[in-house]
């Protein structure tokens, strides 16, 4: 079944392999970084606003793994995952750091969420372009009839 695989399913399951690696990687450097500044304390799960954060953070560089390696073996739940979670988790990332962002830059803590928005609209648009350029391609690839039957095919042999 290798040599007839389509070539967008190599390079996508390589793709995200490589984003899910680097982004656990940075991301269990960043929690390395916060026990060295500030201890044990500051990466407890105490309530459930840090307890999604955790799942958002830490999911989303398994889930960009698991589907790579899903995609290299021929899986069909990781072209559903390449097609509906990957989209999904990617937009809370995309909305969470945009508004921290938004946030930062306005000075503005205890500001209304309405103000912080509409008075940085273009960085919530530039993180929707970027969100778009990278979610769009893999979507509209894997929602291909060819792409589709060999799945298919690969998932009756397996």
């Amino acid at each position: 079944m290798e040599e007839n695989r389509p070539l967008g399913v190599s390079f996508f399951s390589g793709l995200f392999t490589v984003i899910g690696a680097i982004a656990a990687m940075l991301l269990f450097f960043e929690i390395l970084d916060y026990l060295r500044i500030s201890g044990i304390k500051s990466i407890s799960i105490n309530s459930l606003t840090s307890f999604l954060g955790f799942v958002l953070y830490g999911g989303i560089p398994v889930l960009y793994y698991v589907t790579g390696v899903g995609l290299s073996l021929s899986r069909m739940w990781a072209r559903k995952s390449a097609i509906l979670y990957i989209p999904v988790m990617t937009a809370f990332l995309a909305l969470n750091v945009s508004f921290n962002i938004a946030k930062s830059v306005h000075f503005g803590y205890t500001s209304n969420i309405l103000e912080i928005v509409f008075g940085h609209l273009d960085i919530f648009f530039k993180f929707l372009i970027i969100y778009l350029l990278l979610n769009i391609p893999p979507i509209i690839y894997f929602k291909k009839s060819t792409i589709f039957s060999y799945f298919i095919k690969a998932s009756q042999i397996q």
